[in-house]
C-alpha cells in the first residue's frame, strides 16, 4: 500500500498515466493502482516480452537480484524504457549503489529507509557516462 501512494503521487507531479512496473511480479502494484499500468518480468509468461517505454517506471526489489555479469544490461535496458523518471528500491548500501546508479541515471534522490534506498532517477540521454 506504501508503494501504491508513491507512485500514484509521483504519476500525478510528472502529469502522467504511462507507468512501467519493470519486475512486476504477481502484479500487486498494478491491481492495487487506479491507473492502468503496464507490466514487464522475464520470468512471468505473458509479460516476459521486451517492454514498452513510460513516462515512470517503477523498479521495487529487482536490482539486487540481478547477477553482476548482467547488471549492467539491466539498467541500459532501464534506460531505455524510462522517459522521465525511475522509482527503484533497492535493498543495499547506498555507498554500493549510488556510483553504478550515476553511470546511467541522473540521481534526483536517493533516501535511505531500514535496509533499502528509494531512489529517484532520471535516464541519462546517452547511457552510461
Amino acid at each position: 500500500k506504501k508503494m501504491k501512494q508513491v507512485v500514484i503521487d509521483l504519476a500525478n507531479s510528472l502529469k502522467t498515466a504511462s507507468v512501467l512496473d519493470y519486475g512486476c511480479g504477481k502484479g500487486t502494484l498494478g491491481n492495487s493502482l487506479p491507473m492502468p499500468i503496464w507490466e514487464y518480468d522475464p520470468a512471468i509468461p505473458g509479460k516476459d516480452g521486451v517492454p514498452r517505454p513510460a513516462e515512470l517506471v517503477v523498479c521495487q526489489n529487482v536490482l539486487e537480484y540481478v547477477e553482476t555479469q548482467y547488471l549492467d544490461n539491466v539498467l541500459g535496458d532501464l534506460v531505455r524504457c524510462t522517459n522521465k523518471c525511475l522509482y527503484a528500491v533497492i535493498e543495499g548500501k547506498k555507498e554500493d549503489w549510488e556510483p553504478k546508479l550515476n553511470q546511467y541515471f541522473r540521481i534526483g534522490k536517493i533516501f535511505e529507509e531500514g535496509r533499502n534506498l528509494l531512489c529517484v532517477l532520471e535516464p541519462r540521454p546517452m547511457g552510461p557516462v
